[in-house]
């Protein structure tokens, strides 16, 4: 039997199980998060898909009407979506033409469950509500208002060493979007879940990126004085993906969003240096948390080892691939298709060399040095990592357009996972260190188009592992 618990705990079991095949108990999952919150979508959503693919279609019909129901107070646009799987679900139910009556049916209920709390709310007189998840870990309250200092914005900037290439003359731009906070040990600097307005630069302390787990904390990434982080919010306008936590005292140099988009329109060479440094900060994240999930089976949580004989089969020998003939207008054509443009881009595109391979040739491996960044021309690529008794994870799955073999580029450092074909009649655009260097040199719009690419790219490929770490801390059971 599965370990009790509240609401929050119930519908993350229930998405690992889906995950791991385990319908029946997702759905037992759903249905006992439900009745601690029969108000949300999401959880209503997944027990109605988890129950139409199962072929219980009139029960998966009033999940759906509930989910369109708690959809409709919040987001209209997606009660369209709700009301044709509706009436998918109902036909085969053998109840065509019933949806105005189930949804009236499900509203009602749902009201009525609305009045019960009321009143029991009422009979109780006021007292502090319980959280509804008592073994949740983060606190659900706004951290205390950070303490702000006067500062010299630039001179700042500069003494962190973030942009050693520019001078405080030229960081004098930023001077009244910078602000300096102090914060004490054991204080979130934010939340997961918050909106993002600021980026902070650590100018001396230590901050810990993290994610509650009903197990403990799950910790992500570290900051170290001379680091960026609450960059991810800046390039791709999502919420907070994790807390932020003061480790030890420490002191922080805050940039506010608009104040920094206002400075990339104005000022190209700051918005490069800046994206320079988003670029390097986000591939240490990704690299620390590559290796976090080879330590994190070390420390207990990975099955034992194949038996003799059962393991995997020798792989091919990276080879390169082969030259593959492609007109510079297709080469263009890529990446034009992603938002790219110029001039710039397009004797950068000539000047990439096309690479054929067959499935399960690797592009290159785990550990190997790295020269080159690659674009997918056609086929698919699979990212991956080698994980100490499990096996081959796969981290991504690539398509034509999409970017791979970046963070190698920024400071030398081996790769961190292994390309390989992953369909037949794959294709690669390969564009070597040499000429992206030349690029971002020029300091042109084609670099900060591009530098804007690729911090997008790896800023998604960090929440994606970061959300595979936290999955296996719940299937692990906390170790």
């Amino acid at each position: 039997a599965l370990k009790p618990g509240g609401f929050r705990r119930r519908l993350s079991q229930a998405r690992l199980l889906v995950l791991q095949g385990a319908s029946g108990e997702a759905t037992f999952q759903l249905r006992a998060a439900l009745e601690l919150d029969p108000w949300d979508e999401d959880a209503n959503d997944l027990l109605g898909q988890i129950l139409g693919a199962t072929g219980q279609h009139g029960e998966a019909a009033e999940a759906i009407a509930d989910a369109m129901i708690c959809a409709g107070t919040v987001n209209p646009d997606a009660v369209v979506d709700y009301e044709q799987q509706l009436d998918e679900l109902l036909q085969r139910a053998g109840r065509p033409g019933t949806r105005a009556e189930l949804v009236e049916k499900r509203a009602a209920r749902l009201r009525g469950l609305a009045a019960e709390t009321e009143r029991a709310a009422a009979d109780s007189g006021p007292s502090e509500a319980p959280l509804a998840d008592t073994e949740q870990l983060r606190v659900e309250s706004p951290p205390p208002p950070l303490k702000v200092l006067p500062a010299d914005g630039a001179a700042l900037l500069h003494e962190a060493g973030l942009f050693p290439g520019l001078g405080s003359k030229e960081l004098e731009p930023l001077e009244g979007a910078v602000s300096l906070v102090e914060v004490p040990a054991g204080q979130r600097v934010f939340a997961e879940g918050d909106p993002s307005d600021d980026i902070f630069v650590v100018e001396r302390g230590r901050i810990a990126i993290a994610r509650s787990t009903p197990f403990g904390p799950q910790a992500l990434a570290h900051c170290e004085a001379g680091s960026v982080f609450g960059e991810m919010n800046f390039i791709d306008g999502r919420t907070r993906s994790a807390d932020a936590l003061a480790e030890t005292e420490a002191r922080l140099l805050r940039v506010g969003h608009d104040a920094l988009r206002e400075i990339f329109e104005a000022e190209p060479r700051l918005a490069l240096a800046f994206l320079r440094e988003f670029w390097r900060g986000l591939a240490d994240k990704v690299r620390e948390a590559n290796e976090l999930m080879k330590a994190f089976f070390d420390e207990g949580g990975a099955p034992p080892p194949p038996a003799e004989g059962e393991g995997p089969a020798a792989e091919p020998q990276a080879s390169g691939g082969r030259e593959d003939a492609v007109a510079d207008d297709e080469k263009a054509g890529v990446l034009t298709e992603q938002g790219l443009t110029g001039d710039e881009l397009k004797r950068l595109a000539a000047l990439a060399e096309a690479r054929a391979y067959e499935v399960e040739q690797p592009v290159f491996r785990e550990g190997d040095a790295g020269d080159s960044l690659y674009i997918v021309l056609g086929g698919e690529i699979r990212i991956s990592k080698q994980i100490p008794g499990v096996g081959e994870e796969a981290l991504a799955i690539l398509e034509r357009g999409d970017f791979f073999g970046e963070m190698s580029l920024i400071d030398g450092s081996p790769r961190s996972a292994t390309a390989k074909a992953h369909a037949a009649d794959t294709k690669v655009l390969r564009i070597s260190k040499e000429r992206l260097d030349e690029l971002m040199d020029g300091g042109g719009a084609g670099a900060i188009e591009l530098l804007s690419i690729l911090c997008r790219l790896l800023s998604g490929r960090l929440r994606e592992i970061n959300d595979k770490i936290v999955q296996w801390k719940y299937m692990s059971g906390g170790f």
